[in-house]
C-alpha cells in the first residue's frame, strides 16, 4: 500500500494528503501564501547568484539531517538543541484538532475538485504511481480540508506589517500542520512514498526549479519529467526551497514515528497537456535512509 502526500497551491493553496488504493486520506488545504504567486512556470526567469546559493546551503543541511537519528539531529537544530534526551521531535503531536482551533486555525469549505487530480490534468502520473486520484465522494480517497487564513498572514494583513516570532501562535510551523491531518485516522502513519507538490505558485521556488534544470541542460516536460538525485546541487536547492524545505521538516521532526527517512530524488514535470504555459509539479520521493550517524 502506497501513501503520498499531494501539495497543491492552485488557485487557494491546497494540500492533499492521499492514500493509493484502501482508505481514504485526508486532504488538506493551507492559508493562501503571503509570497508573489504564479501558475505560470516560465523556464527563462532564474534565481540569482544569491537566492541559488541560499537555497543549496539549505538543502545540504536538510540532507545531513533527515538520515541521522533523532538522537544525533536534535542538538544541530536550533529551537530543539536544548533537549534532554537529545531530540528534534516537534513538540506538536497527534491529530492537532483542538491546538488548531486554539491557535487560530479556522477551516473553511473547499470543493471536492480539490482532490480530484483527473481536474489538474495530471492522470499519467496517477496512474504510473498506483495511486487514486478521485476524491472520496467519486469513489476514490482523498478529502479536502481548508483554512480561511493562517495566523502570519491574517496578523500580517490586519496589522499592516509582518509580525514578529513571538507575536505569532506556537502552532505554525506548515510540517507540524501537515502532521497533523497525516496522522488523523491513520493506522500506518510510516508508509509514506512521496510528497508531491501540484502546481507551483512560488515565484522563487519556480526560479529554482528553472536554474536547476538551465545549469543541467534539460526542458521540463510532461510526466516522467527531469529527475534529480540527492547528490546534485540542483537537488539540494530544490530541497531547500519554500515548497521542499517543508517536507525535509515534516521527516526529521517526527522521527520517533517514521524513523530514518529521507528524500533521495525529486522529479520536476508538467501536467499531462505538456502546454509550455503550464504550472509546474514537484515530486519527492521518500525511502528509508541510509545508515548515518546514530
Amino acid at each position: 500500500m502506497k501513501l503520498s502526500i499531494v501539495v497543491s497551491y492552485a488557485f487557494t493553496a491546497c494540500l492533499a494528503l492521499a492514500r493509493s488504493h484502501a482508505h481514504s486520506r485526508p486532504n488538506g488545504t493551507l492559508p493562501k501564501p503571503t509570497h508573489r504567486l504564479t501558475r505560470h512556470f516560465n523556464a527563462d526567469i532564474l534565481a540569482s547568484n544569491k537566492d541559488w546559493k541560499a537555497a543549496s546551503c539549505r538543502g545540504d543541511r536538510l540532507v545531513e539531517l533527515m538520515p541521522s537519528s533523532d538522537k544525533a539531529a536534535g542538538p544541530k537544530i536550533e529551537s530543539t538543541k536544548g533537549n534532554n534526551p537529545p531530540s528534534a521531535q516537534s513538540e506538536w503531536q497527534g491529530d492537532l484538532k483542538q491546538e488548531l482551533k486554539t491557535w487560530g486555525w479556522h477551516e473553511e469549505y473547499v470543493g471536492d475538485v480539490y482532490a480530484d487530480m483527473d481536474y489538474l490534468d495530471v492522470t499519467s502520473v496517477v496512474e504510473a504511481l498506483g495511486m487514486n486520484g478521485k476524491s472520496q465522494r467519486a469513489g476514490g480517497n482523498n478529502i479536502p480540508y481548508g483554512f480561511l487564513k493562517s495566523p502570519a498572514s491574517a496578523a500580517k494583513h490586519l496589522w499592516n506589517q509582518k509580525p514578529t516570532g513571538d507575536e505569532l501562535p506556537k502552532l505554525q510551523r506548515l510540517s507540524d500542520i501537515f502532521w497533523g491531518y497525516w496522522v488523523r485516522d491513520n493506522p500506518a502513519v510510516a508508509n509514506i512514498c512521496y510528497f508531491w507538490m501540484v502546481d507551483i505558485a512560488n515565484e522563487d521556488t519556480a526560479k529554482i526549479m528553472a536554474r536547476a534544470l538551465s545549469e543541467a541542460g534539460k526542458t521540463i516536460s510532461k510526466w516522467p519529467g527531469v529527475t534529480f538525485n540527492m547528490d546534485s546541487d540542483a537537488e539540494k536547492a530544490i530541497l531547500g526551497s519554500a515548497n521542499g524545505a517543508v517536507f525535509a521538516w515534516f521527516l526529521i521532526r517526527h522521527k520517533a514515528q517514521l524513523g530514518e527517512r529521507w528524500i533521495p530524488m525529486v522529479t520536476l514535470f508538467l501536467n499531462d497537456l505538456g502546454r509550455s504555459w503550464s504550472a509546474a509539479h514537484l515530486l519527492f520521493y521518500v525511502e528509508v535512509a541510509p545508515d548515518r550517524e546514530k
